[in-house]
């Protein structure tokens, strides 16, 4: 059953009601940021979700900060900040997560591996009272394309391990596409790991 949603407005400031950010991680995506980032804006406007598009300059050393400077000009829910050294996946969520504006957060790749369509669909549930929505690559619903099999072997593997230590049924632990309540993000941290194995914790 859905749980309510508690008053988180005095957890890292003020929020903006019903406001979806969009987490998005970048190290080195010059090639694929400006897509994702236009490809999240036409879907969440069509949809017609407040939104924020907050990236996360993970220390880029090609153009991806160039790109976001010119991005972030161009559409007004578009803002990024940069992640203080050392890098990493996890401490480029973190910083994120100090920084979002929204009573929900999604946490999405900016490769654009993950689908707008299913963010929408993420949202809309969170709306219906879910604290948290949770996406599962491998269900019979799912279509996983260009996934090596050696690394799809090992991740049915990990998550496998993962469901029977933690005697959880949810089996694709290791998926960053999450989406959070504000309220639930304030009672996790403070996260500790500062690589992939923060989607785990």
């Amino acid at each position: 059953m859905p749980n309510a949603k508690q008053n988180t407005k005095g957890w890292e400031g003020s929020f903006v009601e019903n406001m979806l950010s969009v987490l998005i991680p970048a190290h080195n995506e010059e090639k694929e940021i400006n897509r994702t980032i236009r490809d999240l804006t036409k879907t969440l406007e069509r949809e017609k979700i407040k939104h924020e598009l907050l990236v996360v300059n993970d220390n880029s050393t090609d153009r991806t900060k160039e790109i976001l400077n010119n991005l972030s000009s161009q559409i007004a829910t578009v803002r990024y900040v940069d992640n203080a050294p050392p890098n990493g996946y996890g401490q480029a969520v973190k910083a994120g997560l100090t920084a979002f504006r929204g009573e929900c957060v999604a946490i999405v790749m900016a490769d654009g591996s993950d689908d707008p369509e299913d963010l929408v669909k993420f949202y809309r549930k969170w709306s219906e009272g879910y604290d948290c929505v949770f996406g599962n690559r491998f269900s019979n619903q799912s279509k996983v394309i260009d996934y090596p099999w050696p690394k799809l072997c090992l991740n049915r593997l990990g998550n496998h391990f993962i469901g029977l230590l933690f005697s959880i049924d949810y089996k694709d632990t290791t998926n960053a596409f999450k989406l959070y309540g504000r309220n639930v993000i304030a009672s996790l941290t403070p996260l500790q790991s500062s690589g992939f194995n923060l989607t785990v914790e």
